[in-house]
């Protein structure tokens, strides 16, 4: 049973969640300061937080950098704060997803499996089914409909990358640093683009036609379809 810190000074909407949370078999534990929050983060075993922008003593900016500093559990934000702005400064200090109020109970809780899902995807894993897609990543092979494609290396970087975090947003520095990090070689900005538009036109769509790879305006890309690794 995954433990789940929720931070959220509303009493009502806090009993919710946590009773959405408890009906999905989490174990949350709340907290409604920043102050009580950091006790329990340095005391507890947490797999992911749910972390309010606006708090009494503080807000959730704070807290997540905090927690970033220290632990590598998923951060999610959620508030009524939909503007651009609080969106890339909530991604830009370390959370991986941002929620905005009012949300939808199963939207959340697809959130919270899809990155706790992707904690469980580590380097033991090998063969990736996603849709019409399989990847195999001893071989470095990829199959479309059970047809073999031809991606460039690059291409085929980028695709483990999103296929190793699906369902999350990647800011575009950190998929510029991964691909830095895996060539060797320094990746422009605007080479990334390329790739990504590349990458999209090779692998196509979905079977509802929907693109696997979803621009973020402003911020990156999120693999849009669900992963099973193998």
């Amino acid at each position: 049973m995954s433990r789940i810190l929720l931070v959220e000074d509303d009493y009502y909407l806090a009993k919710n969640i946590r009773l959405l949370l408890e009906k999905e078999e989490y174990e949350p534990v709340t907290a409604n300061t920043a102050e009580l929050s950091r006790s329990m983060i340095d005391t507890m075993n947490i797999e992911l937080c749910l972390i309010d922008v606006m708090l009494p003593d503080g807000n959730g900016f704070e807290l997540c950098r905090y927690i970033r500093k220290r632990y590598k559990w998923p951060i999610i934000m959620i508030s009524a704060r939909d503007d651009e702005e609080s969106i890339v400064m909530g991604l830009e200090l370390g959370a991986d997803d941002y929620v905005t109020k009012p949300f939808k109970p199963k939207e959340l809780i697809s959130r919270i499996r899809a990155h706790l899902r992707r904690t469980e995807i580590n380097g033991n894993t090998t063969r990736y089914i996603c849709g019409r897609l399989e990847v195999d990543a001893d071989k470095r092979r990829v199959l479309k409909d059970k047809k073999e494609l031809a991606l460039r290396n690059l291409d085929y970087r980028l695709l483990e990358i999103f296929i190793r975090n699906p369902e999350i947003v990647l800011k575009r520095e950190t998929l510029l640093g991964k691909l830095w990090d895996c060539e060797g070689n320094y990746i422009e900005d605007n080479t990334l683009s390329v790739t990504v538009k590349r990458l999209r036109e090779k692998i196509g769509a979905d079977w509802d036609g929907n693109s696997y790879i979803e621009t973020i305006r402003g911020v990156g890309y999120r693999w849009n379809a669900s992963v099973s690794a193998y």
